[in-house]
């Protein structure tokens, strides 16, 4: 477990929603990076979709980056693949 405020262990080639390659070097300029370890198919983690969006939203323009990560086994949970994160991203409007 991290202490609060620690560094982000470092991070390379995650693919985005977008398409894009990120590491943790590609947030650098933001004062604050929320990191949620998120999925498709858990309920709990569907009805926070939308208050993450507005997280991104609301506190964006203050320099706070939200960044989602899917960690689970597309094989366990096929509807977490990366084609269907990207399909759930553009429905839902993920602005993160």
């Amino acid at each position: 477990m991290l202490e609060l405020g620690a560094r982000a262990p470092d991070f390379h080639d995650l693919k985005g929603a977008d398409g894009a390659s990120y590491s943790l070097d590609s947030f650098d300029g933001k004062p604050v990076l929320v990191v949620i370890f998120t999925c498709n198919h858990c309920p709990y983690v569907v009805a926070y979709e939308d208050r993450i969006v507005g997280i991104q939203r609301d506190y964006g323009e203050r320099g706070v980056q939200v960044v989602a990560i899917n960690a689970n086994d597309e094989k366990a949970y096929p509807e977490d693949g990366y084609p269907e994160m990207v399909k759930r991203a553009k429905a839902k409007g993920f602005n993160f």
